[in-house]
């Protein structure tokens, strides 16, 4: 009998290594509306993020919004009112957007996830600076759109009549290839598009960013419950994005909850499978619930990654 007991034992642990465990779908801790229900989201991006940060109980004040006024205006006599632009015309409109933002960038960062915040301290990442495009760029009724990759937010001048596409890293104020996105974030050709992966975002996946800053806000402070709500809401907006399973994986680790953080890591890793930190966090979670093997083949993962 204790041999049977054992070997169901065993069994169970096995089970539980290797199937993944559907956690994490629970319904909202808190009853109420997701954030793009109840803000303006007819807006520019600039205001749709700020009224969404506001409602989110960040700390917005008249300031930040005036900010986004002041920027329009310095724009808007510089970038000529067209219906078509040449390729010389939309690179010129890109380093004039470029230079709005480093006359009010103070320094730049490799990430900050409030864009209120990073407008009152003028400290500004890939996403502020993609967000500040995007708003001048609907403001003006330019065709340019933000496209992001795993961690990373840039933005695309894409011209469809003319078929013209330009890739813009906002961090460096220059075009960029496809093919060096591409190589650096190691996307295979075949995967550009799907997965939200350098394909043009739309305003309802601009939306999911903004609802991931915020979550990405709470969870740097530790503030959990604020932090899944926020990471869920970018999730029902987008559900074939990475970054915001990877965030959950990330706040369940911090919360000691393994089965999460594995589920939330295997989810993430289905989208994107060459980030190191996702691994970490599995071999945390298969060390906690005693999957030794599994433990040790995401701990190797992560090695190579890293």
């Amino acid at each position: 009998m204790k041999h049977i007991y054992y070997i169901f034992l065993l069994s169970l642990i096995f089970i539980r290594c290797n199937e993944v465990v559907k956690v994490g779908e629970e319904q909202q801790t808190l009853l109420q509306p997701p954030l793009w229900q109840i803000v303006d989201t007819s807006c520019t991006i600039g205001i749709v993020a700020l009224d969404m940060e506001k409602a989110a109980n960040l700390d917005v004040e008249a300031a930040q919004y005036l900010f986004i006024d002041d920027f329009i205006n310095l724009l808007q006599p510089l970038i000529p009112s067209k219906t078509n632009y040449s390729e010389q015309e939309a690179l010129q409109i890109l380093q004039t957007i470029d230079y709005a933002i480093r006359r009010n960038r103070q320094q730049q960062m490799e990430y900050e996830s409030a864009f209120s915040t990073c407008i009152r301290y003028r400290i500004f990442d890939c996403d502020i600076n993609s967000l500040l495009y995007l708003t001048i760029a609907e403001h003006l009724q330019l065709p340019i759109y933000g496209m992001v990759l795993p961690k990373h937010v840039f933005v695309v001048w894409k011209d469809e009549e003319k078929n013209q596409e330009i890739y813009w890293e906002t961090t460096e104020g220059k075009a960029r290839s496809l093919e060096f996105y591409q190589k650096k974030y190691g996307i295979e050709a075949e995967e550009t598009g799907p997965n939200m992966i350098l394909s043009p975002l739309t305003k309802k996946d601009l939306l999911a960013v903004v609802s991931f800053n915020i979550g990405k806000a709470y969870a740097d402070k530790d503030i959990f419950e604020e932090a899944i709500r926020y990471t869920r809401q970018a999730i029902e907006l987008r559900k074939d994005w990475y970054n915001p399973y990877s965030t959950m994986a990330v706040i369940y680790r911090k919360m000691e909850l393994p089965d999460n953080a594995l589920y939330y890591s295997r989810k993430a890793l289905q989208l994107y499978d060459k980030d190191a930190e996702i691994y970490k966090t599995m071999a945390w979670a298969y060390t906690v619930l005693g999957c030794d093997t599994e433990a040790e083949e995401a701990f190797r993962r992560y090695d190579i990654e890293l």
